[in-house]
């Protein structure tokens, strides 16, 4: 029987030491010959448990001979000579199962008798840091000896080392229940604390934006030269007012995370400063806290945030809002979500403007080697809370698209495109039909890492609002610069 185990790592590290040494001059002293072999193995979901072994359809994945330890919900799939050969099938099973990997073993064998102690050998693994390769010298002797509570303890500590919490604290939990001696039981104990502490996180964060801004438009006023009510003709004015303002922008945060939940509060203040024109100065204070759960490969969040408005230092509205989010997790770089949105937006300076919106929404994100993507719908309904105000109650279809990609080491490109059909419900009483608008919007950012905790910002976004009411539409577009702290 083969002894399985000493990678190429190991070759590499370890064969200078004395304990290694040692024992491979008792086989060759015992065992007569002895010679090695690479040996060269694809495996699927190691060490993880998206994969049943009980599978038949994944069993077929699998090229070569199949050995299944359905207990570990595992799969191993074929033994091979070289390297090629184990790469060629690593190819085929990556279609299907994109975490397969190769692993390389020597093959110790003796054609006259093979003297083999697994136990000290995971042992020497262990205590050399192969942690990886004291794992599967576990797991091979767990399935000779499921009941052994010595090899399980032994597979559990493995498992720590390899901060795989989960597994490492049901293997400790088995191992209790098989009543070990009082010093393995505290030592047990002690180790199933350092789990819970290390899964168990509370910290501060925040961020710091100091930031420069140019609106060619911040009126909004229309471009469009007349607007018609049936017979009457109206001369609209087309001059927008031009503006530039500094901006800062501080964020504090604090994060509570358990094993089975996790909490983000977060204070958020934007105030703009140096402005040019008083009357258009904006400010923003929002508290938000986001409640998420694993749940198998879902996620449930829970956001609920409350922010205040000011204009010119007048108190404009008070916002409350709530996005429960399930996110499923397709694959490993793969995210769906599914979400709803509900606000209250209660107005301070006119009731007659103050609105309900109740909406859905669906979201795919895909990260791929040098960036990610994301994708969305947005379905909105808009209702006004009373007043006789025709520009409130409406219906809105958005569709956008986030992309950012790594241009060089520390640069980043990030592109966001919007666009939104809005249908007001009330009738424009002076020409009789209802008011049609259609927005289009694109943003580009280029962010350069200056560290590890700051970035510089330089971007540029256009709007467009086109309607069939002319004085409702409008272009403008907008020029930033910002330098980013981040306290992580």
């Amino acid at each position: 029987m083969p002894i399985y185990g000493y990678t190429k790592i190991l070759r590499e590290r370890c064969l200078r030491s004395e304990t290694v040494r040692t024992i491979l001059f008792a086989l060759i002293l015992f065992g007569g010959s002895l010679g090695y072999t690479d040996t060269y193995t694809v495996q699927v979901g190691a060490y993880r448990l998206e994969f049943n072994a009980l599978d038949a359809e994944k069993k077929s994945a699998c090229p070569a001979s199949l050995h299944t330890i359905s207990h570990l919900h595992k799969l191993w799939c074929g033994k091979y000579s070289s390297k090629t050969e184990a790469q060629r099938a690593l190819k085929k099973i990556r279609t299907d199962h994109h975490d397969a990997f190769v692993t390389h073993y020597l093959s110790f064998s003796s054609p006259k008798s093979t003297t083999e102690n697994p136990t000290e050998l995971a042992r020497l693994f262990f205590k050399e840091g192969l942690y990886e390769q004291a794992l599967a010298q576990y797991e091979r002797m767990l399935i000779v000896s499921p009941q052994n509570p010595n090899i399980r303890l032994g597979y559990a500590r493995t498992l720590f080392r390899l901060h795989l919490y989960d597994a490492a604290q049901r293997e400790f939990e088995k191992v209790l229940l098989a009543d070990p001696p009082s010093s393995i039981k505290a030592r047990i104990r002690q180790l199933l604390a350092n789990i819970k502490k290390s899964r168990t996180i509370k910290r501060f964060f925040g961020s710091l934006t100091l930031g420069y801004s140019y609106d060619n438009n911040i009126d909004y006023k229309t471009y469009a030269p007349f607007t018609r009510y049936g017979s009457l003709t109206f001369v609209n004015d087309t001059n927008s007012t031009k503006a530039s303002y500094g901006r800062i922008e501080t964020a504090l945060g604090y994060l509570y995370r358990t094993p089975s939940y996790r909490i983000t509060t977060t204070l958020y203040l934007y105030s703009e400063l140096l402005h040019q024109i008083d009357t258009y100065k904006t400010d923003y204070l929002s508290l938000s806290s986001n409640w998420q759960k694993d749940i198998g490969t879902f996620t449930l969040s829970l956001p609920l945030a409350l922010s205040r408005t000011w204009l010119a230092g007048e108190a404009q509205n008070d916002i409350l809002s709530l996005s429960p989010t399930l996110t499923k997790s397709v694959t490993d770089k793969t995210d769906l979500s599914l979400g709803a949105d509900a606000i209250y937006l209660n107005d301070l300076t006119d009731q007659a403007r103050s609105f309900r919106m109740y909406g859905i929404r669906t979201n795919i994100s895909h990260r791929f080697g040098r960036g990610a993507v994301k994708t969305g719908i947005n379905l909105r309904q808009y209702t006004k809370n009373g007043g006789r105000r025709i520009d409130i109650s409406r219906k809105s279809a958005e569709a956008l698209l986030q992309g950012s990609y790594r241009l060089f080491a520390h640069t980043w490109l990030r592109l966001y495109l919007d666009f939104e059909r809005r249908r007001y419900e009330e009738s424009d009483p002076l020409i009789g039909y209802t008011r049609k608008d259609t927005r289009r919007e694109i943003n580009f950012t280029l962010s350069r890492e200056l560290s590890a905790k700051t970035s510089v910002d330089i971007g540029y976004t256009t709007i467009h609002n086109s309607s069939n009411i002319a004085a409702y539409s409008y272009k403008k577009e907008l020029y930033l610069l910002n330098l980013n702290y981040n306290l992580k």
